[in-house]
This record gives structure tokens, sequence and C-alpha cells, in this order.
């Protein structure tokens, strides 16, 4: 039991996401019920912060198309404050993008979107600007890959997911 019920929605919503990466289950029924108790708070930065996690287990579950996953993202996108302020956030919703057009082949979209990533995260550490620089200079198909499973060991063409999300 905790007084802050904001913060227990957000581990809550931490565990759920690590648990369905780790048993690459893709199913985000608990994540959706999260995010509805948290819209019904009205808590804007962690409902946009779980929204992205759904985003990039529906992207992961490979369920959906490009243009689907567009139509979710726009959904998050739309009159939010956390995106219009937020540049981590904006940040990450270009991270979950630049994902969406290197599964579908369009590596010039996905190098676009990685490099205002890259942009967005200009002031983080070095850690963060090196998967997203190594993803803005992809050439050729490969796979997606989650940062967690290689550590800093990737192919030159694969796109790396970075699934700090916070």
């Amino acid at each position: 039991s905790t007084n802050e019920p904001r913060r227990l929605l957000d581990v809550l919503s931490e565990l759920e996401f690590v648990d369905i990466l780790r048993n690459k289950s893709y199913k985000t029924r608990k994540l959706q019920e999260i995010y509805d108790a948290m819209k019904e708070r009205k808590y804007t930065q962690s409902c946009t912060r779980i929204y992205l996690k759904i985003l990039v287990v529906n992207l992961l579950s490979r369920k959906y198309n490009l243009n689907e996953l567009l139509s979710m993202m726009n959904k998050i996108l739309v009159c939010n404050e956390s995106f219009e302020s937020g540049k981590r956030h904006q940040a990450l919703a270009h991270h979950v993008l630049a994902a969406a057009y290197y599964r579908e082949g369009n590596l010039k979209e996905s190098k676009k979107h990685s490099i205002k990533c890259l942009n967005l995260f200009n002031e983080l550490g070095d850690t963060y600007k090196a998967i997203h620089l190594h993803n803005s200079k992809i050439c050729n198909s490969g796979n997606i890959v989650l940062e967690c499973e290689n550590g800093d060991v990737f192919q030159t063409n694969d796109f790396v997911f970075d699934m700090r999300i916070w």
C-alpha cells in the first residue's frame, strides 16, 4: 500500500513492461488497464510513458502494420502537453517511429527519426547517444534488437531499440 497512487501505477507498468519483454508475450491487456487507470486520474506524463510502452509492445508483436502504428502514435500526440513541452517524450516517440519505419524497410524515414531522436537526446549521456547514432548510420535492413539483449555489441545493420522509457 502506498499514499502515492501515481507512483504505484508507474511501478506496475514498469514491471509489466519488463515481464512482457522478458517473456516475449507481447500482450498489452494489463498495460492498457494501467493506462486506463492513469488516464482516469489525469496523470498525463505517466499516461504518455505507458502509451509509448504499449506502442513498443505492439511494434515488437508484429501484429500491426506501419499505418496502424502511425495511427496509434497520432492518438497520443494530439493535444498532449507532455509532448509539447518535453524533449524526452518527443525523442522516445521518434525512436518508436524510427523502429516502425525500419521494420517496414524504409531506412530513409528511419534514419530521419533516429537523427531527430539523437538531436533531442543531445544533452543526455553517451549511452543514449550511442544507440541513436548507431541507428542513424544503418544502410541495410537487419533485425530489431533490444538494447538489453546484446549489451554494447550490435550488428552493423541491426536497429537497436532502447528500452529505457522513462
